[in-house]
């Protein structure tokens, strides 16, 4: 996928991404198909290059995540966006943002602070059956029991 970023030529592939400093950045590329050409300033915030109409377009990615504490016996307490939460036991909070979601949390012992970068999905908060400590699982990674 080629493109230009402030007037610079860039070639990108699939899987590939580019960080960028801070700043207002315009980019133009063509879209594909006989589309011919757009162009977009951007914000701050993660993008990615999607099929739309028959071509390819740019939109800038959602993170949409949801903890869940299943537990009978307690709170899981953790920070997110600087904000303090303690999710009930059986309860469970959706939160959505331009960026990964990053939690710190205190895995109950008092000792450490953990932090997670959660990308769009479900994350259970339960407690590790390896040390007991309060820990946040992805869904997608958790195996099954029979």
């Amino acid at each position: 996928m080629a493109y230009t970023l402030n007037g610079y030529k860039y070639q990108i592939g699939a899987g590939q991404s580019q960080n960028l400093d801070t700043g207002s950045y315009v980019i133009e590329f063509e879209r594909g198909a006989g589309r011919g050409k757009t162009s977009y300033t951007l914000s701050s915030g993660i993008y990615e290059f999607v099929e739309k109409d028959g071509g390819l377009d740019l939109q800038q990615k959602k993170f949409n995540v949801n903890i869940v504490n299943p537990s009978r016996v307690g709170a899981f307490n953790y920070i997110v966006n600087g904000q303090p939460v303690a999710l009930p036991a059986g309860a469970a909070q959706q939160i959505s943002s331009l960026t990964p979601v990053v939690v710190a949390f205190d895995h109950g012992d008092g000792t450490d602070v953990s932090y997670k970068k959660l990308s769009t999905g479900t994350y259970l908060a339960a407690i590790d059956e390896d040390d007991g400590k309060w820990d946040l699982f992805d869904t997608t990674r958790v195996p099954v029991s029979n």
